[in-house]
């Protein structure tokens, strides 16, 4: 039986901050497995043409987009994982492959946000094109999307795991201010898996140390007022990307207004 099947998405990329944060490579268990369709918190690896300067991060969620008179399937990750200046936009799923490296090419990042250079931003996104496949009767995605997340981790207490590891995303909201220290984010990404943490601030400011300002970000602690939730990381390198949502059941009466906001881990 499902336990909770409707996803409130609260932004679109991940981002990862803060002196606590543990960088490590290795993958959650089941993230790094190949996906048709391909969902949210998945891991993916970036190149440039032929494979080389690979680096890991996760999809977020599928997306649609217009291109010239048709409707394309995409998907989004954070920003600063494509680099398509430099020609490092080429997305790989699970990974490159050993054998040719377009064997596991789902896409190509074909508009990137985030200021590589320096400079101020409220989105560190990038949208990725499904890579197609043509032949003599048409053309058609290589692989398949689906709206829905993979969770692999830690639950809040109280709340149950879905029966096949997949949540189904329901709608995309704008945070509130009300939900500031009162409201359990989930994040799910191919290094730490699925964890949480409180909402603490919506509109914080990002400094980076490559000058890069974000404004605003969510800011997401698991350790707020000096009571921690779990012990462990809530992100870590890898998980840039992966989705972060609220994990209830909910009901869309009207049109959910898409936002695009980051986060900010403590």
């Amino acid at each position: 039986m499902r336990s909770k099947i409707f996803i409130l998405v609260a932004m679109l990329a991940f981002l990862i901050y803060g002196s606590s944060i543990v960088y490590v490579q290795a993958q959650y268990p089941g993230y790094d497995k190949p996906y048709n369709p391909l969902i949210g918190g998945i891991q993916i690896q970036i190149s440039t043409y032929g494979g080389m300067m690979g680096g890991f991060c996760s999809l977020a969620f599928p997306v649609k987009f217009k291109e010239g008179s048709q409707i394309k399937d995409g998907f989004i990750t954070a920003g600063h994982c494509i680099n398509i200046e430099e020609g490092r936009n080429y997305v790989h799923q699970p990974n490159i492959s050993s054998d040719f490296w377009w064997n596991n090419l789902i896409g190509i990042g074909i508009r990137n946000a985030y200021p590589h250079g320096g400079g101020n931003t409220d989105l560190d996104g990038a949208l990725i094109r499904i890579y197609e496949i043509c032949e003599r009767f048409g053309c058609y995605p290589a692989r398949l999307t689906e709206a829905k997340i993979f969770e692999n981790g830690t639950y809040f207490p109280g709340d149950l795991k879905d029966y096949n590891d997949k949540v189904g995303i329901l709608g995309y909201f704008r945070p509130y201010k009300i939900w500031e220290n009162n409201t359990i984010i989930y994040k799910s990404g191919r290094t730490t898996g699925l964890t949480y943490g409180l909402l603490t601030k919506i509109d914080k400011k990002v400094v980076l140390a490559n000058n890069v300002i974000i404004e605003p970000a969510l800011e997401i602690s698991r350790c707020p007022n000096n009571q921690c939730y779990y012990n462990g990381p809530i992100a870590a390198g890898g998980d840039s990307g992966g989705v972060a949502y609220m994990r209830n059941v909910g009901y869309i009466r009207y049109p959910a207004v898409l936002n695009v906001w980051h986060g900010l881990l403590e």
